[in-house]
């Protein structure tokens, strides 16, 4: 009589996928983890995360309560630390759930690579609500298509940007009124664990742009593990990210850099010249 392998065969997929993970889950600490550390660094940076889950708003804290005193973020402003980071992006998530901002809704973000950016970016994930990211590039018919098309109530924007949204129809927040929010702000946000979607659009090159959602996983942390793997990055490292953060690559690093307490440096318009300049003031170990 025939021998039934079927279980078999899903014993033997089940502990490849196992190995994959365990290798992948070598391959994320090495970046991440930190040899002879003090000791209370980790717990506090675990306890922190806790409320937050998995999200971009959850690796903030964490970065928060391992690092507080070390630089998030340089830009052209100037510095902040990831303590900093965190109380101005739980201020902003308040107010934006205040303003009816929170899960089931989705929030577009048109900015530049600024500090703004990723303390917006963290207040929308801290919210629960979906974040689009749009292309600074856009003109505005093609943001107000977006907008429809996405189902955005809220735009989030650099200064420079009013006239391109003036017409897309939804309640929009310049850098002041997330200044405001930020300073005024003094309820604590509600955690929300499970994270919003975060959409990057396709370019629009060849029609409409069309929305690409990424959600966390089981299979994530071998995707970042196959980056990490190819490319040394170090906890704590100090990276240059001149690639805009609204396309995947710029994104995708500066969650790495977020995981690993990374010092990011951000410019708003690329320039090649400026670009070394920050690598070599900064002492960058990553150039993006």
């Amino acid at each position: 009589m025939g021998e039934d392998r079927g279980p078999r065969r899903g014993r033997t997929v089940s502990f490849v996928g196992l190995v994959s993970r365990l290798r992948a889950g070598a391959i994320v600490a090495r970046a991440t983890l930190v040899p002879f550390e003090r000791l209370d660094r980790l717990p506090r940076a675990l306890l922190a995360m806790a409320p937050w889950g998995a999200t971009l708003a959850g690796a903030v804290a964490a970065a928060a309560g391992r690092y507080p005193e070390r630089v998030a973020v340089h830009d052209e402003a100037g510095s902040i630390t990831y303590g900093e980071l965190w109380t101005r992006a739980k201020r902003g998530a308040a107010g934006l759930s205040a303003r009816g901002v929170g899960p089931g809704t989705s929030v577009g973000l048109l900015c530049r690579n600024h500090a703004g950016f990723v303390e917006w970016l963290t207040a929308i994930s801290a919210s629960g609500a979906d974040v689009v990211l749009l292309n600074t590039g856009f003109a505005g018919p093609q943001i107000a298509d977006v907008v429809q098309q996405e189902g955005i109530g809220f735009v989030i924007h650099d200064d420079e940007f009013a006239d391109v949204v003036a017409g897309a129809g939804v309640t929009t927040l310049d850098e002041a009124a997330m200044r405001g929010l930020a300073s005024t702000s003094t309820a604590e946000p509600t955690p929300h664990r499970n994270a919003g979607r975060v959409v990057i659009l396709t370019s629009g090159t060849t029609g409409r742009p069309k929305g690409a959602a990424r959600r966390s996983d089981p299979a994530a942390i071998e995707g970042a593990a196959a980056v990490l793997d190819r490319i040394p990055l170090r906890p704590g490292d100090v990276q240059v990210v001149a690639a805009p953060l609204f396309h995947a690559w710029g994104l995708t690093h500066l969650m790495f850099g977020i995981t690993r307490s990374a010092t990011t440096v951000l410019s708003r318009r690329f320039e090649p010249d400026a670009t070394l300049r920050s690598a070599s003031r900064y002492h960058a170990d990553v150039l993006v």
